[in-house]
């Protein structure tokens, strides 16, 4: 006599439509994490862009500042090797 097969629980039936499920909301979130990472990196670049351009400026406007007062005291202080003109 053989005894009849074991009927395998309804619950296993299920197992690959749930496993898929959990597969693709895995893939969704860990992609939508991406994402998210991408956007801050984005906004970060462009915040780091916009100080650079800013602190370009500045430093532009301070070489000028500087070119005009070197430019001053070259007039009020000659080099040693230069003598002023006008003077006996």
């Amino acid at each position: 006599m053989t005894t009849p097969a074991k009927v395998p629980p309804a619950w296993l039936a299920w197992l690959p439509v749930v496993t898929t499920i959990f597969l693709i909301a895995g893939f969704l979130w860990a992609g939508g994490g991406k994402m998210n990472e991408l956007a801050e990196h984005e906004r970060r670049l462009a915040a780091l862009e916009t100080r650079r351009e800013s602190d370009a400026d500045k430093l532009d406007k301070i070489n000028e500042r500087t070119a005009r007062i070197e430019a001053k005291l070259e007039v009020l202080v000659p080099s040693p090797g230069q003598t002023r003109t006008g003077q006996p």
